[in-house]
């Protein structure tokens, strides 16, 4: 193998590895501020360094070796302690960098290029910073723990996040270039438990790979590739558009997008879940079964099922030709209610529904419960036009006020009013066997019925 020079900066000394590894058992004592490795050519080999003192590692690169493969860099008995800068010109590494940063003054690492074939790069210190600047890091498998990551100078920094997992307390991606997460083919994870996060060119989630927010997360965009996974538990995140063609998971915190475009599927458990347009496409799935979904116009041409304790609260709600929306539990909120395309499907089996405003004609009549569970249909005023009609089952009430065009057939209970108010109904009413029909009587005064 090919040598190259280890040299102390103070004296034209030369310290020379030939096929074989350096074992330090002392502190390294360069000059009486700071303690570096300085390596100016390159390194070749294995590094063992076994250090009862602080170590700093300095590796630049000359013209005529731009490039230092060091294929292991081992740490044992203590820590390899970065307390000032480490910067490389192209690190290679299979086994373990572990950079504590103590020195917080100087807790910046700077990486041209920095390449992660394996193991783990740990920046632990609640000051450091892990700084992708003119280069490129590379991830292309192991463990990375940043307690700040990096990416700010325009598109001359570049991170390949493409295997391996990737945690950060606290984040900067603004080069130009939306941070994907996984090469599409290895598995990716990227893991942000807290902190503040601001990915400025937006995140693309790509199959495979997965993002685990409990942070605060500002992005512009968010794509999530068919075989990708976003999960939120908590923390708050606002996102302009988001694109989801695999697997959306919200069990708690506040997801707030502009837009949200779903071919894949959403669960939502619990949290906040608030959108100001919603677009469910053919074949999309949305299970809502925990949890507040909130959005201005909502528009379905794929699956939604609302149950559980969820809290749907859909200003505007359309549900379109072979669209299919299930309410089988939780609450549904809507000022107008349009389904009026032969072939969309709304199955209202338990649960509440409140509308302000109603527009029914899929070619069936509408029908409040599955005669087993409770389910109740309160109108808010407004108008409600059910074509086809509506069918009240066994356990199931009509409740509330405003206008109803349509034949109405009662096998339950219905409840004019809301303490008080008016129902009209422009249609026949028909009262089936033990259904009933509630009504609050009183005078004109206090007291008088």
């Amino acid at each position: 193998m090919s040598w190259y020079g280890l040299h102390d900066p103070t004296s034209s000394t030369f310290l020379t590895i030939t096929n074989g590894s350096l074992i330090y058992t002392n502190t390294l004592n360069y000059s009486t501020n700071n303690n570096f490795l300085i390596v100016p050519g390159g390194i070749y080999g294995s590094i063992s360094l076994l250090t009862n003192g602080s170590v700093g590692l300095v590796a630049t690169s000359a013209l005529a070796h731009p490039v230092m493969p060091v294929t292991n860099i081992w740490i044992s008995g203590s820590t390899l302690s970065v307390s000032s800068s480490l910067i490389t010109g192209n690190l290679v590494y299979t086994n373990l960098l572990l950079l504590n940063f103590t020195n917080r003054t100087f807790s910046t690492l700077t990486i041209p290029a920095l390449n992660l074939g394996g193991g783990i790069l740990t920046n632990v210190a609640s000051s450091s910073i892990l700084n992708v600047q003119d280069g490129t890091l590379s991830i292309n498998s192991g463990t990375t723990f940043a307690s700040r990551l990096y990416v700010t100078n325009g598109s001359g920094g570049v991170l390949n996040f493409n295997a391996g997992l990737l945690a950060s307390f606290g984040s900067i991606v603004s080069n130009g270039l939306s941070l994907k997460i996984g090469d599409g083919t290895n598995v990716a994870s990227l893991i942000l438990p807290s902190g503040s996060h601001t990915f400025a060119d937006g995140l693309t989630i790509a199959a495979n790979a997965s993002l685990s927010n409990a942070s605060s997360l500002n992005a512009s965009n968010l794509v999530i590739s068919a075989s990708g996974r976003f999960t939120m538990s908590e923390g708050f995140a606002v996102v302009n558009i988001v694109t989801n063609s695999g697997i959306f998971i919200q069990s708690g915190g506040i997801f707030d997008p502009a837009f949200y475009h779903n071919t894949g599927t959403l669960q939502l458990t619990g949290g906040t879940n608030q959108d100001t347009v919603f677009l469910n496409d053919v074949g999309a799935i949305v299970q809502h079964s925990g949890g507040q979904l909130d959005v201005s116009v909502a528009t379905n041409f794929g699956s939604w099922t609302v149950s559980g304790t969820a809290a749907a609260n859909l200003t505007n709600f359309i549900n379109q030709s072979g669209a299919t929306l299930s309410i089988t539990g939780g609450t549904f909120n809507t000022s107008q209610l349009t389904a009026t395309n032969a072939g969309n499907i709304l199955n209202f089996r338990a649960g509440q529904i409140h509308s302000g405003g109603s527009t029914v004609s899929n070619g069936v009549a509408f029908t409040v419960g599955d005669g087993v569970k409770s389910a109740t249909l309160d109108l808010l005023g407004g108008t409600h036009s059910f074509a086809n009609g509506i069918f009240i089952n066994t356990n199931s009430w009509l409740t509330g006020t405003g206008a109803i065009t349509g034949i109405i057939t009662n096998a339950g209970s219905i409840a004019p009013g809301d303490s008080p108010g008016i129902l009209t109904i422009s249609g026949d009413l028909t009262l089936l066997n033990n259904s009933r029909l509630l009504m609050e009587l009183a005078g004109t005064n206090n007291g008088l019925y």
